[in-house]
């Protein structure tokens, strides 16, 4: 099967699933490089490989409570279970850079010379193929079931690769008589480690304390509000994400002498041109007669 086809036919399940098979074989041969081929910066790789596995199993039971449908005891659903999995795959991500950080200055500060052989190269070489690979492949499938947790881990993917292609050029450098090089390389994977774990918490913390969504997705949302049949004015949106799912709830302002079904139905066509149009999941329309909407229009920034 190619790899287009199964970012076509993959889902969040089965991307999380690949991943972890994936970082268990690397870092299984990041281990045996870094120890038979004499190299600081390829266990370090493997460390941050180790970390991706951890990252796997929170994504997966991340994955597995948001998908329960709502209930009782949660009217908008399991979303921020997952988005709380996002946050912990951050904060993971970024103590296995500091951790990789320490080892690599502690070496570098008291003098450690290595002597990294060809198998450290080959090793960092399949790494960075397959990392990018997956990489590919799950980020596509994230952004295409909006999976906040599963987003993050591509993009832990991502790091892990770009970690291998410090470790190849510190590794070759290496052995090209640059000394110290090696540890080098793995003070500058940590610093890409740690990074990818700053952003990937920062976006999850985003959600958990209820941020808007971006500019371009409320205009979009303005959009369709003011050119929607009816719509006198607006006032008071709001927009929230709760893991995936995207809500929303507005003020609009009909004619005053429409009847309550007139402004319904026309309350009812932003709602559906909302969750048609962009993809929201949950509209709520408070309907208001347009003198009353006046005065609130300096709510509308």
């Amino acid at each position: 099967m190619s790899l287009i086809s199964l970012q076509d036919s993959g889902t969040s399940i089965q991307a999380t699933w690949t991943g972890a098979i994936a970082n268990v074989f690397l870092a299984v041969i990041k281990i045996l490089a870094g120890v038979f081929g004499n190299s600081a910066a390829m266990i370090a790789d493997a460390v941050h490989s180790i970390s991706d596995i951890g990252s796997d199993a929170v994504v997966m039971v991340g994955l597995r409570i948001s998908d329960k449908p709502i209930d009782e005891s949660h009217p908008y659903g399991h979303g921020k279970v997952e988005t709380s999995a996002a946050l912990f795959v951050g904060a993971l991500v970024s103590v296995a850079g500091l951790g990789i950080f320490y080892h690599g200055f502690v070496s570098l500060y008291q003098g450690r010379l290595t002597d990294p052989g060809p198998i450290a190269i080959v090793a960092a070489a399949i790494s960075i193929a397959i990392k990018e690979i997956l990489y590919q492949y799950t980020i596509r499938i994230g952004r295409r079931e909006k999976k906040p947790s599963v987003i993050a881990n591509a993009w832990h993917h991502r790091s892990d690769a770009l970690s291998s292609v410090a470790v190849l050029i510190g590794v070759g450098g290496n052995m090209a008589g640059v000394p110290y090089l090696d540890q080098i390389a793995a003070i500058v994977v940590s610093v890409f480690v740690v990074r990818a774990g700053i952003l990937i918490a920062w976006e999850a913390y985003k959600d958990l304390v209820d941020t808007a969504v971006d500019y371009r997705l409320r205009n979009r949302i303005i959009q369709i509000i003011e050119s929607t049949d009816g719509v006198q004015g607006w006032h008071r949106l709001r927009t929230r994400k709760v893991g995936a799912a995207v809500f929303v709830d507005m003020h609009i302002a009909v004619a005053d002498e429409l009847s309550i079904r007139e402004a319904h139905k026309i309350a009812d066509r932003v709602d559906h041109t909302l969750t048609d149009k962009l993809d929201i999941d949950d509209v709520i329309v408070h309907i208001e007669p347009q003198s009353v909407c006046r005065e609130s229009e300096h709510d509308k920034s």
